[in-house]
Parts: structure tokens; sequence; C-alpha cells
């Protein structure tokens, strides 16, 4: 699994998705936004800082989108993410170490075209490289 896959079954397990890992079901999806249902939350991975090939770690970045019909549904969604990966340290479902989220508040990015409402918020991610660690390279 990859880190996505990991973020969004530790927020299945906390209650606060239904994570499907095959994408064809529940409200949680990775780097999409299916057209239905309404309420859904989608996890993106894009481009951090530059790793140090010393070092045994990376340093992506996670988005994460929330949307429902309303604005104060999509706001407390989003609220309650941030709540629960901010400052999350520890090990993923999937084996991933993470060292650590910092996140930003959720922001307001509009309605989309079907007129639903939407908010994201970021996270400056550390995670741990065990392959790199095995390699001696820490």
């Amino acid at each position: 699994m990859a880190l996505l896959d990991g973020l969004a079954q530790l927020l299945e397990d906390r209650g606060l998705v239904n994570f499907q890992a095959s994408g064809t079901g529940g409200d949680c999806y990775l780097e999409w936004l299916p057209p239905a249902p309404d309420a859904i939350v989608a996890l993106w991975e894009y481009q951090g800082s530059e790793a140090d090939a010393r070092l045994a770690h990376d340093y992506p970045n996670v988005q994460v989108r929330t949307r429902a019909a309303d604005p104060t549904s999509s706001r407390t969604r989003c609220q309650a993410l941030v709540d629960a990966l901010h400052g999350f340290s520890g090990r993923l479902p999937d084996g991933t170490a993470v060292e650590q989220m910092l996140g930003t508040n959720p922001t307001p990015i509009g309605q989309d075209a079907a007129g639903r409402y939407e908010h994201t918020a970021s996270f400056r991610t550390v995670i741990r490289r065990d392959a790199a660690i095995a390699a001696g390279r820490e």
C-alpha cells in the first residue's frame, strides 16, 4: 500500500470515512472526485520538499478535500479530518511510518459545477523509508 491508502484506512478505522480500496464505493476516494455521491472525501499526495539522499525520510504533502451539499457539512467534515491528522505520528495500518503530519485549517474553495460546496486542507508530512534504513542510510 501507499501513503494515501494507509491514511484512508486510518480514517476508516476512526469512523470518519467509508473507504473501499477498490474505489467503487464508500465516500473516500484517492486522487479523484467522482460525480457521486454528493458528500465525499478525497485524498491527494503531491510534491513536498526534496529528500536528502543520505537520510531515510521523504517529505510528501497530502491534500484532504471534502464536498457536501451545504457549506457547513463540508467545512465540519474537513475540520474533523484535520483534527484526526494534524500532529499524527505513528504507523499507518499499512505499515507506513509517519513521523509527523502538520495541517492547515479548512479552506473553502467554492462550489463545483453541480453547486456542491468544497473545502480543502493540506498537510506537510514526514515519513520514514524503512527500506533506506535497512540499507544503512540512518
